[in-house]
């Protein structure tokens, strides 16, 4: 996850969590739920899958909410 502020610069220090809902948390795991952006204002979280499906996983900062959705193929 990239965070960026209006100017497009990179934000470092930004505080990024994630969320599965019930159904995504079938389909795959987000390993970390939390972690800070670094100096290019990025934060890495892995996913693995546990079963063939369609998840959606929300990224949540400073009141900003995105989502990514994902299909596990096995």
């Amino acid at each position: 996850v990239t965070v960026t502020g209006e100017d497009g610069c990179a934000v470092e220090g930004e505080a990024i969590t994630v969320e599965l809902n019930k159904k995504s948390k079938k389909s795959i795991n987000v390993f970390s739920e939390n972690e800070v952006t670094d100096e290019n204002g990025e934060a890495v979280f892995t996913v693995t899958a546990k079963k063939k499906g369609n998840a959606e996983i929300t990224f949540e900062a400073d009141g900003l909410i995105t989502g990514l959705k994902v299909k596990v193929r096995k």
